[in-house]
């Protein structure tokens, strides 16, 4: 007789290794011995998962149980708590409590047993360590469609909620009819789970509001009532053990359905596709039911989960930030992400077309979806190109891609410079360098510098020369700077005040533009119905294009400004910033530099008898008007010579009714603005930076 393994034991006291799962390093319990897990001792292509049998004595309910009856129910239990460890294609899998029951009891909505699937695995090992996280509120999970993240979070909340008495879990979804669909789902697969995972409820099999894990009411007579009463005596519990008293329910697409309760798991399906309430505000309500104490103590997880190509693009700004406030690589004091949950992106690759151990063939995978790709882009199928990546996308920037349906501006081109910044083929090598502009030794006023940061503010295109950067020129005891006839900078900023409206999303913008240079680009146009067009969208040209970009928000608005006049002198150049806000104004002026500020172009101004020109500009419907009228000019003429993705994704969105949500978007404008300044004059042949010298264009006083 074969002996029987022993049972294993769940022990994260000493992780066996660590996964990789996003950002999130996972860690792995004990591992037993390989002769004790599940398939030790097979073949290589008999080393699948197989689900546990089940006697056929056991497949129908019945009171009155064997010894070997009891043990089989108890160590299913057991492999329920402590999960197992399986060799499948000789790579040792641990499979978590929830994952083994998942396998081996759930039913999906299909009508059948799930098949093993290692991304799954890695997600159930995930949910174990979000578990067993203190600091973290849940799941914001961001996925491909088809991979079964609906199945995932409903029998996660099931499973809990059939093991932990009186802990209550909730569900919404995208709307009120899809809310209802994935709570019958649910109730469809308790309706068929095995009797001895299935707790007792009150209420049919098919309830329409709440699966209660309550026992049924007992009908009390008038006469039953009088004789308990008369004999002292207490009714006699029909019932074994002690109920479980657990709830799952489902509530309408209404961000206040469960404000004030108390939850202990709660979804949130298809949260970037909602109709009648927004995520941000849902979440808002929902966390509170998921701690005590102000939320010093988490008593509950949430799971979010969503496919994204379907959702317009004002959702999609909600769900950036969603995603940027969930990185569990910045927390705060207490350990937490901003929203306290922890963001996880499953990409197309690896999440389909399993082979038949259930790993993902991703070779194959990623070699038919190039194909596609490229079948779109040599039909210049730009739209339908957008749409598939989507749909399959390989990283969490195709799935965040607006899809530009809202765009003031050319949707096909700003399609096709996006795919050809993320289309793996067209890029060798980087087109941009991330890091942040420094002052040389930190003396403020000394040289800047750039310093390469994977973690930097600021995306840079074009990096100068010694002796090319910092220029100025010193006239009148104050500094000038010296190659705005080389580049022009436009700024969107934000004030000190801004810092106590947290309603307010906004970030601090700034684009440095190169303007146009004969000699570097002169010979790369071709001729249009008698009109010189630039080559390819202007995607070799080096100059009339951006070269830095930054879009940051910090705490103290000082920061920022400090980036915009670092960035300003590296380049030696002017910016060009909206005056409604003055604070930035008066820091450059504090800091010595006032002539860095662009004075107003004259011609943004409609009135010059009355106009009094003062530093930066005014954001009325005449001058949003001029940036738009550039930037659609642009992305017609000049896309391809945009280099930066979050510029791309910004202008992808940007209206003039949502433009208060695209800063990126509005430097840019402002840039192109500064661009087109004629006011400023060339510097005179032969002149020295830091030296005294003649003016050399039309200054006035900075207001």
């Amino acid at each position: 007789m074969k002996k029987k393994k022993k049972l294993y034991e769940l022990n994260y006291s000493s992780p066996s290794s660590y996964i990789k799962v996003s950002e999130l390093d996972i860690p792995l319990p004990a591992m037993p011995p390989l002769e004790l897990m599940d398939n030790y001792g097979l073949p290589e292509e008999e080393q699948k998962f197989r689900r546990t049998e089940i006697p056929n004595s056991l497949k129908r309910k019945k009171k009155h149980l064997s010894e070997e009856e009891k043990k089989f129910i108890e160590d299913e239990y057991h492999k329920r708590h402590h999960g197992v460890w399986v060799l499948i294609k000789n790579k040792p899998i641990y499979i978590t409590g929830p994952y083994y029951h998942f396998l081996n009891y759930w039913w999906t909505k299909n009508g059948v047993h799930p098949e093993f699937r290692y991304e799954q695995a890695l997600l159930y090992q995930l949910w174990d360590f979000i578990v067993r996280d203190i600091n973290c509120y849940g799941l914001f999970l961001i996925k491909p469609r088809r991979v079964g993240g609906t199945e995932f979070t409903l029998h996660l909340e099931y499973e809990y909620a059939t093991r932990v008495q009186n802990v209550k879990c909730g569900m919404q979804s995208k709307n009120d009819n899809s809310a209802e669909t994935n709570f019958k789902r649910l109730t469809k697969a308790h309706k068929r789970m095995i009797w001895f995972m299935k707790p007792i409820h009150k209420g049919s099999d098919d309830p329409n509001e709440a699966l209660d894990f309550k026992y049924p009411m007992t009908v009390q007579t008038a006469k039953k009532l009088r004789d308990l009463a008369e004999n002292g005596e207490e009714e006699e519990s029909i019932y074994e053990h002690e109920e479980l008293g657990s709830v799952i329910d489902y509530g309408p697409s209404v961000a206040v359905h469960y404000d004030g309760e108390e939850l202990n798991r709660y979804i949130l399906n298809e949260f970037g596709k909602l109709e009648k309430m927004s995520a941000v505000d849902c979440w808002d309500k929902v966390k509170p039911c998921l701690h005590y104490d102000n939320g010093i103590t988490i008593v509950g997880k949430a799971m979010f989960e969503s496919t994204i190509e379907e959702i317009n693009d004002e959702q999609i700004d909600e769900m950036t930030d969603l995603w940027e406030d969930s990185d569990p690589t910045k927390r705060d004091g207490n350990g937490r992400t901003t929203s306290g949950l922890y963001r996880v992106f499953i990409d197309a690759i690896s999440s389909t077309n399993h082979d038949a151990w259930g790993f993902p063939q991703e070779e194959q995978n990623l070699k038919f979806l190039n194909d596609q790709e490229k079948e779109l882009e040599r039909k210049g199928k730009i739209k339908e190109l957008g749409k598939l990546r989507r749909k399959t996308p390989r990283c969490v920037e195709d799935a965040l891609t607006p899809s530009g349906n809202q765009s003031s501006f050319n949707k096909e081109n700003l399609s096709d410079i996006y795919n050809r910044l993320t289309f793996q083929e067209d890029i060798n090598d980087p087109l941009t360098v991330r890091g942040n502009f420094k002052w040389t030794g930190g003396v403020f006023d000394s040289k800047v510098y750039f310093e390469v940061d994977p973690e930097g503010k600021f995306y840079v295109r074009e990096l100068l020369k010694d002796g090319d950067d910092n220029k100025y020129i010193i006239y009148a005891g104050e500094k000038y700077p010296a190659n705005v006839e080389r580049f022009r900078g436009g700024v969107d900023p934000y004030d000190h005040e801004d810092v106590a409206d947290k309603t307010r999303a906004s970030k601090g913008a700034g684009v440095i533009m190169k303007m146009y240079s004969e000699l570097e680009d002169g010979a790369k146009l071709e001729d249009s119905e008698g009109i010189s067009i630039p080559l390819d969208g202007a995607w070799d040209w080096t100059s009339k294009c951006p070269v830095a970009i930054y879009c940051n928000r910090e705490d103290d608005p000082n920061v920022f400004f400090e980036d915009m006049l670092m960035m300003h002198i590296y380049y030696g150049t002017q910016m060009l910033p909206e005056n409604n806000k003055t604070a930035i104004k008066k820091y450059f002026k504090d800091r010595g530099y006032a002539q860095y500020i662009m004075l107003r172009p004259q011609e943004t101004i409609a009135d010059q008898s009355k106009a009094k020109q003062t530093g930066g500009i005014a954001a009325t419907t005449d001058t949003i008007d001029q940036y738009f009228t550039l930037i659609t000019h642009y992305v017609m003429n000049y896309w391809n010579g945009m280099k930066f993705i979050d510029l791309v994704k910004d202008l992808q969105a940007m209206n003039r009714k949502n433009r208060g949500k695209h800063d990126l978007g509005v430097a840019f404008g402002w840039a192109l603005i500064a661009c087109d300044n004629k006011q400023l004059r060339t510097l005179p042949r032969g002149h020295m930076e830091g030296q005294e010298g003649p003016k050399w264009f039309d200054y006035h006083e900075v207001a």
